[in-house]
This record gives structure tokens, sequence and C-alpha cells, in this order.
């Protein structure tokens, strides 16, 4: 009988498989959960300062055309005028030189 019982606990230890140290599904997806939310944020951070730049660079156009008619008007004394209405670049544009 001594034997039987050695052998049986002989056999229990070896059925026990050795614990891995990998990573477990859940920690998986919480981890690939917070990179996306960290990417989404980023890209619409991204999307705002898109935004503003082109905004500013109309401003700018807008003003580099406004200088450029005033240079104009210096130079001939009048703005150039629209085939339909005379004088319609200056109340359309000089309203956008201090904004």
């Amino acid at each position: 009988m001594g034997a039987q019982s050695f052998n049986m606990q002989k056999t229990a230890t070896k059925n026990t498989a050795p614990q891995s140290s990998g990573f477990t599904l859940i920690e998986l997806l919480v981890t690939i959960t917070v990179i996306a939310l960290l990417a989404g944020l980023t890209l619409a951070a991204v999307g705002g300062i898109n935004q503003k730049s082109y905004r500013d660079k109309a401003q700018a156009e807008i003003k580099a055309l406004c200088n450029a008619l005033e240079q104009f008007k210096s130079v001939r004394d009048e703005y150039p005028t629209n085939s339909d209405t005379d004088n319609f670049y200056p109340i359309v544009l000089t309203n956008n030189i201090n904004s």
C-alpha cells in the first residue's frame, strides 16, 4: 500500500501544468482600448489645429489683398472697379482690414 500511495502522489504532481507568465485577454483588451482612446483624442486635437490654420491663412490672404488694393489706390488715386458696380472691392474688403 505504501508504494501505491507514493505513485498516486507522483502522478498528481506530474499532471499540474506550469503557470505561464503571458498576458491575459483582459489585459490585452484594456491596453488596446487605452491606445485607441489616446489616438482618438490626438486626432481630434490635430483636426482642430488644421481648422485654425486654414482660418488664419484665409485671414492673411484677405489682409494681403487689402494691402494690394491700398497700394493700387495710392498709385492710381482710385480703387479698381468691378464691371457690375463701381468701387465694389473697398466696400467688401476694407471692413476686414482690422479684424
